[in-house]
């Protein structure tokens, strides 16, 4: 299209969108990130629960005390999983530098903006939003390797010097 919008890869809906609304996808003021969790983040917590129950069945506890402490942590991975698997509706977003956001849903899309309170690292990011101008709050995680190596450093770099990064704990950069 016409508006400056090049990539390297097929076209995606949000980038058919995006330029068929006027922006620029180049513009250093506008970070278009995926939001969700990578392929290992999604392992993860399914690793750790069959290492937990292996070193439960190995361990030299009685009989009785081991179906307590099976059932318990049968109970924890079910309260655990129960919201991590739960799927966001949140698909893309697009971070503005104001600090103002859209967020994609397969529905439509939300305004927002960023709020206070969120987590960083070099691999993954939890960013809290608040809807305007109903309040709900999202929270968003972003993974470095489902996004460009620059949208991730450019978000890093936003919410450090956006003043979000004053409520955001995690590593330096």
């Amino acid at each position: 299209c016409g508006s400056g919008c090049r990539t390297r890869q097929p076209p995606t809906p949000l980038a058919i969108a995006n330029c068929s609304s006027g922006y620029d996808m180049n513009s250093l003021d506008v970070i278009d990130l995926e939001v969700g969790a990578s392929s290992w983040l999604q392992a993860a917590p399914w690793a750790l629960a069959t290492m937990g129950f292996a070193a439960l069945l190995m361990s030299a506890a009685e009989p009785a005390g081991k179906a307590i402490m099976l059932g318990s942590l049968c109970l924890a991975c079910i309260v655990c999983f129960r919201g991590w698997l739960g799927k966001s509706s949140i698909t893309h977003l697009r971070l503005r530098a104001d600090g103002s956001a859209v967020l994609y849903t397969a529905t439509g899309a939300l305004s927002a903006a960023l709020a206070d309170g969120g987590w960083c690292s070099r691999c993954c990011c939890v960013v809290p939003f608040v809807e305007t101008p109903g309040g709900r709050r999202f929270r968003c995680l972003l993974c470095h390797s489902r996004n460009s190596a620059d949208g991730y450093r450019r978000l890093l770099v936003h919410l450090r010097l956006a003043g979000a990064g004053d409520g955001a704990r995690g590593v330096p950069m």
